[in-house]
């Protein structure tokens, strides 16, 4: 299958059923589009507040076209794509910050098509 097809059929899905949701690290954000899903059930802390999990579906169309931490890192064969999402960054979905616990970057063609975030709990800040 052709990478850009899939990437347009993720981003038209997203269009109509996703959500805007920022994604920040290091002080730098962008707006882009998720779907955006709580986890089964959510977690009891320590402290015996709750604290959901939520999975969002995400394409790279936004973070391109921003330039949002465009780059790379590491050396052939393991160079990194620094505008990938990954664990630490927050990502604020309804005006609440959630940190990025695990991104599951979907590649074709090593193309990327789709990353899935999963979630943690509402983080402290604004």
């Amino acid at each position: 299958m052709n990478p850009d097809h899939l990437i347009a059929q993720l981003d038209l899905y997203l269009q109509s059923a996703g959500e805007d949701v920022g994604l920040l690290r290091s002080g730098v954000s962008v707006t882009v589009r998720a779907a955006v899903r709580q986890k089964d059930r959510p977690d009891e802390l320590v402290s015996g507040s709750m604290m959901d999990d939520i999975l969002a579906v995400m394409s790279m169309t936004q973070i391109r076209a921003a330039g949002w931490n465009a780059g790379t890192e590491g050396s052939a064969p393991y160079v990194r794509d620094t505008a990938l999402p990954r664990r630490g960054d927050i990502m604020v979905v309804k005006g609440t910050r959630y940190r990025v616990d695990a991104a599951d970057v979907i590649a074709v063609q090593n193309v990327v098509v789709r990353v899935n975030l999963s979630l943690k709990g509402a983080t402290s800040g604004a």
